[in-house]
């Protein structure tokens, strides 16, 4: 019916947003082997730090700047910028996935 279709889709996506599963989330998820691949790969020292960049968007006038990436941190210190100002000027938040994998957002 015309109430119960919007209530139902209304609830699933309550149930998703409590369990942290929003697109991002998802995005990850399907590239997740591609990642892991990567980092498995490439013979650096540890504590192995990497990063992909997913996109970015703003630059406008009156708009801000979004810079999002998936970094794979092994020391997993990246988790205490959440929150914090950046190197240069922009508000860091940080996202586990789990497995020494985040995704951080940077807005300037």
């Amino acid at each position: 019916s015309a109430i119960a279709e919007p209530l139902i889709i209304y609830l699933v996506v309550i149930m998703f947003s409590s369990l942290k599963i929003d697109l991002d989330w998802v995005r990850f998820e399907f590239n997740k082997r591609h990642y892991e691949k990567t980092v498995e790969a490439i013979n650096t020292p540890h504590p192995r730090h990497f990063s992909w960049a997913w996109a970015s968007k703003g630059a406008g006038a009156m708009s801000s700047t979004v810079f999002r990436a998936v970094e794979y941190d092994e020391s997993d210190k990246i988790i205490q910028k959440n929150g914090q100002r950046g190197e240069e000027g922009g508000i860091i938040y940080v996202r586990s996935f789990g497995d020494h994998f985040y995704f951080v957002t940077t807005v300037y």
